[in-house]
């Protein structure tokens, strides 16, 4: 019934009380994680530079503890 009225009104003593709706499932299904193309993106960011950023930070953090 409710792929053709698409809604159903529940009521109670001639009152509406609820309201009944199909799901739709909007998700898409998710793109695969590309590696070359993401390779090609880290090498446009850098601009061919190596980024220590992470090991610099990691250092610093484990000489503060």
């Amino acid at each position: 019934m409710l792929r053709t009225e698409g809604e159903i009104i529940i009521t109670r003593d001639g009152k509406p009380v609820a309201k009944l709706v199909r799901v739709r499932e909007l998700r898409r299904r998710r793109k695969r994680f590309d590696t070359q193309r993401h390779a090609a993106w880290q090498a446009r960011m850098s601009r061919g530079r190596t980024t220590r950023w992470v090991d610099e930070f990691l250092v610093k953090d484990r000489d503060a503890s």
